[in-house]
């Protein structure tokens, strides 16, 4: 997947971040976030550091941070991004990233044999409001992935019509007793009002990790093209050696 998304963006630099097996801020003030998810299988948990070795001598730096996610790892790398005028491509399969879109930060979310790039026009034709807008869609809607509780009763389809009409969480209960909506809906808001800003907040992807930031660190170097040959030769990679131009007569 990773080769996939390199080849449609021919980046100058890469950075893959990975979350770390430790609780992360919003645990801190959510002890239930993510709770009910299953574990990663042992199998595939004791695979990660082989890929982050495959990762390194190919000269694609990875990062982890204790107490952030992986979301915010991205995040911070796209901000800095465009905020250097450079284009950033986030390459992901979780819709949570289409937040971050603005200005030259694209984002590519994979699917099962397709890509799409997603920017704000594609987001705004998608989903029927901008991409920041998502953050205040999550806090109605919630997300049963991260046990992130929403208001409950509120589905994806009135969170948008909401947000698409309302525009922010703070706007809605300012005037709730104004905005046109069901008698059942506002009834709804009403009484998960608390657990909608919980929502709000353990769903915005942060963009101030503390992480390094220089994008210089992150360029795509040669990396060491022997010891990699040897390493997907060992796991019998064959099919993948050409495409990151490696020789298993070199391994």
């Amino acid at each position: 997947m990773m080769k996939r998304f390199e080849d449609m963006s021919n980046p100058d630099a890469i950075a893959v971040a990975f979350d770390m097996h430790a609780p992360t801020f919003r645990h801190k003030f959510y002890d239930a976030y993510k709770a009910g998810r299953h574990a990663m299988p042992d199998e595939l948990h004791s695979q990660l550091p082989v890929l982050k070795n495959i990762l390194r001598l190919l000269g694609i730096k990875t990062i982890e941070c204790e107490g952030w996610e992986a979301d915010d790892i991205l995040g911070t790398i796209a901000r800095v991004c465009r905020e250097k005028g450079d284009t950033c491509y986030i390459c992901t399969g979780d819709r949570d990233s289409l937040q971050l879109a603005h200005d030259g930060v694209k984002v590519l979310l994979a699917r099962t044999k397709s890509t799409d790039v997603m920017d704000e026009k594609a987001i705004f034709e998608t989903y029927g409001v901008e991409p920041a807008d998502l953050i205040q869609v999550k806090a109605l809607q919630g997300d049963s992935s991260d046990n992130i509780p929403g208001v409950k009763g509120i589905g994806e389809k009135t969170a948008l019509d909401l947000i698409s009409r309302y525009k922010t969480v703070d706007y809605i209960y300012e005037h709730i007793d104004e905005i046109e909506v069901k008698p059942s809906v506002r009834n709804k808001l009403i009484n998960d009002k608390d657990n909608a800003y919980l929502s709000l907040k353990l769903g915005e992807i942060v963009t101030d990790a503390p992480i390094d930031t220089d994008i210089n660190n992150y360029l795509i170097n040669d990396g060491d093209k022997v010891k990699a040959s040897a390493e997907f030769v060992r796991l019998e990679l064959f099919s993948l050696m050409d495409k990151f131009n490696l020789n298993a007569n070199e391994g």
